[in-house]
């Protein structure tokens, strides 16, 4: 998943055996110097990038996960979304 010319998040799928592995990976805040010596997606010249980032402000981890889950709900037509008390 790209923003400009950096990668902010990935999207994973693996099929094997007949069974699906699958995960989203979103870079929120991390140390980005982790990511200097990286070509993400093997292209050249492109960086990794993070929400705070972009915003240029600080971002709470819980508001970029309720974010996700609203538009994860909404995309897939789940009408309502529970959170369990152990995510709070």
């Amino acid at each position: 998943v790209w923003v400009k010319d950096g990668k902010i998040a990935a999207v994973g799928v693996k099929i094997s055996a007949g069974t699906s592995s699958h995960g989203v990976a979103i870079n929120v805040d991390p140390d980005l110097t982790h990511f200097e010596h990286i070509v993400p997606c093997g292209l050249e010249g492109y960086e990794v990038t993070s929400v705070v980032k972009e915003l240029g402000r600080a971002v709470a981890m819980r508001d970029v996960e309720t974010r996700v889950v609203d538009a994860f709900a909404r995309r897939f037509g789940y009408a309502e979304v529970f959170w369990s008390e152990e995510d709070e």
